[in-house]
């Protein structure tokens, strides 16, 4: 290594005439003998060409400051430094990104919200046929379980990265493209354009202002230069065009990826090739550079173009398969000295990220964003009902009339209590047509419903439930229908149904949304407090001989649900006095003292003997019995 070791005399951090120095040895190790003792010392070295400092680094500002004592040895004072300008044999290039899900569509990898893929393979298509090749220079990796990757010990190559997924998957950025090739003939006697130079104006950092591509034949590059609002273009850089003596014959510019900015599609003297420049402009940078990948070569191996061509970029076939629906653009070129037309017409593809390594260089957030294919939306549950088997029509009219179910559940957070007697049924609605995990049709195995008073309705002695599912011919509703064994019934008490992941739709995607639904029930508790008491009583009382459909009804208060409130809602109402949800966890339910039900229907009446002279109807007795 070319470097000199010297000691700073005079601190000035660069060596002087006079200043003692010495020579590396084969190993390289370096020494000072017979150094004055009692001195302090700035050991320096001289930097090599295309080399950088890593030790000291700057912090130490690149130096060794010693004190010799006297009879002392100072060791260890060694000088690191890192090659920055690559040579032939450079192999210290690296190539990172990762692998994601972009999930709430913005592109960029948000911890916790995306979700990324494990073990999937990344590698470097040396001849870009866009597969794998075993046994060649194609160096491979997976991404971790995190989604990133890294490929080091590159050396000096322009290559392309790309991935390896199965067919669960596809790419939405980066996309590529390939094309079909198709020849016409032209009219007889037509030729094509002659070979030119070219240039062509196109906004592509999407500042809103024009920049330029320029063909230069001679240097057989591409220049980049950007506009700016005064008028004045400043050249940004130069991209090589290959190996040939002449350049690009013609050019225009399109999305031809469909990733929203302009890229570049040329035709080139050397080889009779398409070459696509795509456009990586970051638009979020400050200042903003405009970026180009190396060339992507095309019409060689897939599609021939043999001849010097001009080209027209538009959607011929007027297809519909770029992301949300958009068309993409395909390629007319006219080769010189025929009478032929030839239409590469363009597919997306799963794309890659191409790169220039020079041997030292590091490339990274070269990240892979991918979607599931084909179905990938979950099922969801889009209504939950709750039902009585006794109920009238015209009482579900009135509490369900676009469906004639039930009263809605409305998720996890709990109905005010349901007064309804003889509640036994629920029916729960899909998104799409829905099984098993396993295959087979959903069954009690696939749900949950339990209480506070009853812990599990399943297994619960003289309960248990029954299921039944329907897709409805096909087109649906898709209802899954649970109902209480025999003659049981919902009777006080907060219960919750949940709904498992075993359930999945035909293509095997898990429920999604809500799964949750909570309801409480205590018949006879119109007033919604949580307890049936003598004001419950008292409002069903008062809504005597209404009916569903008329002015004044209310379905709370109609507890059989026969669709009219009658002395029999009167009856069920009293007959469940002083019964009360029980608390948010499982426990006893409140007890009163027999005296302070005999106060309080003391205090409710007007003639002291349990009767309600006060209201209508009929009269209410502290023994009254339900007719259920």
């Amino acid at each position: 290594m070319n470097t000199i070791v010297f000691l700073d005399l005079n601190f000035n951090q660069q060596i002087d005439v006079g200043e003692p120095t010495a020579t590396l040895n084969a190993e390289g190790l370096y020494e000072f003998v017979e150094m004055d003792a009692h001195v302090s010392y700035s050991i320096l070295a001289t930097l090599p060409t295309g080399f950088q400092q890593v030790a000291p680094d700057a912090d130490g500002n690149f130096e060794w400051e010693i004190f010799l004592p006297a009879g002392g040895d100072v060791t260890n004072r060694n000088f690191g430094f890192r090659r920055v300008q690559a040579t032939g044999q450079s192999t210290s290039s690296i190539v990172s990104g990762r692998l994601f899900e972009d999930t709430n569509g913005s592109g960029l990898f948000e911890q916790g919200i995306e979700v990324s893929h494990g073990n999937v393979p990344i590698y470097l298509d040396a001849n870009n046929n866009r597969r794998h090749n075993i046994g060649s220079d194609e160096p491979i990796t997976l991404t971790n379980a995190d989604g990133t990757f890294a490929i080091d010990g590159l050396s000096s190559q322009i290559v392309t990265l790309r991935t390896s997924l199965n067919d669960r998957f596809v790419h939405t950025t980066p996309l590529g493209n390939s094309f079909d090739l198709e020849t016409s003939r032209l009219f007889s006697g037509v030729v094509a354009f002659d070979t030119a130079s070219a240039a062509t104006p196109s906004d592509f950092n999407l500042d809103g202002i024009a920049d330029l591509a320029v063909a230069n034949v001679s240097q057989n590059t591409l220049s980049i230069l950007a506009g700016r609002a005064d008028g004045v273009i400043i050249r940004e850089t130069a991209h090589p065009i290959g190996t040939g003596e002449k350049g690009i014959d013609s050019m225009d510019v399109a999305d031809i990826d469909n990733d929203g900015d302009l890229d570049i599609v040329a035709t080139r003297l050397s080889d009779g090739g398409v070459s696509i420049f795509r456009n990586i402009t970051d638009t979020t940078a400050d200042p903003v550079h405009i970026q180009f990948e190396p060339l992507e070569s095309f019409g060689v191996a897939q599609a021939s173009v043999f001849e010097r061509a001009p080209i027209v970029l538009a959607n011929f076939d007027n297809d519909v398969s770029g992301p949300g629906g958009e068309g993409t653009v395909d390629i007319v070129a006219i080769p010189k000295s025929t009478a032929t037309v030839n239409v590469m017409m363009n597919s997306l593809v799963d794309g890659g990220h191409r790169v220039a390594l020079d041997g030292l260089n590091t490339i990274s957030d070269l990240d892979f964003i991918i979607t599931p294919t084909g179905d990938v939306v979950p099922p969801s549950v889009t209504d939950v009902r709750i039902a009585a088997s006794g109920w009238a029509t015209s009482f579900k009219s009135a509490v369900d009339p676009q469906n004639l179910r039930g009263a809605i559940v409305p998720g996890p957070s709990p109905l005010r209590p349901l007064s309804w007697h003889g509640l036994d049924t629920l029916f729960v609605e899909f998104s799409e047509d829905i099984q098993k995990a396993t295959d087979g049709i959903i069954d009690a195995a696939d749900l949950t419903l339990v209480g506070a008073n009853v812990p599990d309705y399943k297994s619960a002695s003289g309960i248990g439930i029954t299921t039944s599912y329907t897709d409805g011919g096909g087109d649906g509703p898709f209802l899954l229908t649970i109902q209480l064994a025999g003659s049981a019934n919902f009777e006080a008490d907060r219960i919750v149904l949940g709904l498992s992941d075993s359930i999945v739709d035909l293509a095997g995607n898990p429920l999604g949304g809500n799964s949750i639904f909570g309801f409480n029930v205590l018949p006879g508790d119109v007033d919604g407090s949580g307890g049936v008491l003598a004001n419950d009583v008292l409002m069903v009382n008062a809504s005597q001989f209404t009916f569903a459909g008329a002015v004044g009804y209310d379905a709370f208060r109609d507890i059989d649900g026969s669709g009219a409130v009658f002395a029999n809602d009167v009856l069920l109402a009293n007959g469940r006095q002083f019964t009360f949800l029980p608390p948010e966890s499982p426990a006893a339910p409140p007890t009163l003292d027999p005296g302070s039900v005999d106060e309080f229907f003391e205090s409710i009446t007007s003639d002291g003997e349990g009767e309600l002279a006060a209201e209508t109807g009929i009269k209410l007795f502290c023994n009254s019995e339900p007719n259920a």
